[in-house]
């Protein structure tokens, strides 16, 4: 309500007093297209006098750090916006860290560097894919290694899960888009120490040396 009428009268957004007719529905809603935390926005009259506004929010999927601080947090589509907006959740996030440049990137547009669009694609992967039964995990950071051109992932093991170590790690290439394949790979790692009764603290997926194959 304050954001329309603060859009005033040239727009006709005047509560109670405009025109439900006369209303300016483009202009309404790129104005709340315009917030960083807005993801769609659907607007429809309702006569005689009502006007409806569905909003749909972006939902943080991870937080980007320069390494000190808490910078702003991105949903999983890459878009940024302002940590403030989300107050009270952040702590349950994965941090992605070491970040270049962080404060640079626009909140409310699409993030394409590439090394943040691994991680996230990384996030995606561990956060949407069946985990193996007995190795289950959750990623606490992942810290990109630009000189490397790689992601240093950090999982734990879920409580009583007892095949990683307390903190292992986990390189992976940054490619968003191999993402997929390179996850396939890192199961089948796991795979493998688990049948030998081994723990995991520590998975190269850059290199194809350490990647297993299926005979």
């Amino acid at each position: 309500q304050t954001i329309l009428e603060e859009m005033g009268e040239a727009k006709g957004c005047i509560l109670g007093h405009s025109n439900l007719l006369q209303l300016d529905i483009r202009a309404i809603r790129e104005k709340l297209l315009s917030y960083p935390t807005v993801r769609d926005v659907k607007i429809s009259r309702i006569m005689p006098g009502t006007l409806k506004l569905e909003l749909k929010e972006r939902i943080p999927f991870a937080i980007l750090s320069s390494g000190k601080t808490l910078d702003a947090l991105i949903d999983n589509d890459g878009y940024a916006f302002p940590p403030s907006a989300s107050a009270g959740i952040n702590g349950n996030l994965p941090v992605i860290s070491n970040v270049k440049a962080v404060r640079t990137i626009p909140f409310g547009e699409q993030c394409n560097e590439p090394a943040i669009k691994a991680a996230l694609a990384f996030l995606e992967q561990t956060s949407t894919n069946m985990q193996i039964k007995g190795a289950e995990f959750t990623t606490v950071a992942v810290v990109l290694n630009y000189d490397l051109e790689r992601l240093e992932a950090h999982i734990t093991g879920v409580p009583g899960n007892k095949i990683f170590a307390k903190d292992t790690v986990i390189f992976a290439p940054f490619d968003a888009a191999g993402m997929e394949n390179v996850m396939k790979n890192f199961y089948g790692i796991l795979a493998r120490k688990i049948k030998d009764g081994e723990t995991l603290s520590f998975a190269d997926l850059t290199v194809g040396k350490n990647i297993p194959t299926l005979k």
